[in-house]
């Protein structure tokens, strides 16, 4: 899980905007970078690395500021503190 989460970060990081929206005009970077982030941070934690699941969980929350106040945005937001949470509970 780890690795695949380190891949889509990877591969988050080689597009553009430009070129996601040529496969949908709703889809944006800044939407999908909280959630790798977040992502990221969980796979750290589970293997144990909670220094870098922090790092991934601080990451996810300031790109988290780019998301709009929907649902969606609310759900990854809380995802985010539940992963701080934990990561402080384990420490």
């Amino acid at each position: 899980m780890l690795q695949w989460d380190e891949r889509a970060l990877h591969a988050a990081e080689g597009l553009t905007d430009a070129a996601l929206k040529r496969l949908h005009p709703s889809l944006s970077l800044r939407e999908f970078y909280p959630s790798l982030h977040l992502n990221l941070g969980e796979a750290r934690r589970v293997v144990g690395d909670l220094a870098g699941a922090r790092a991934s969980a601080e990451q996810a929350l300031a790109a988290a500021r780019e998301l709009p106040e929907d649902g969606y945005g609310q759900f990854i937001r809380a995802g985010i503190r539940r992963l701080l949470e934990r990561v402080s509970s384990e420490a």
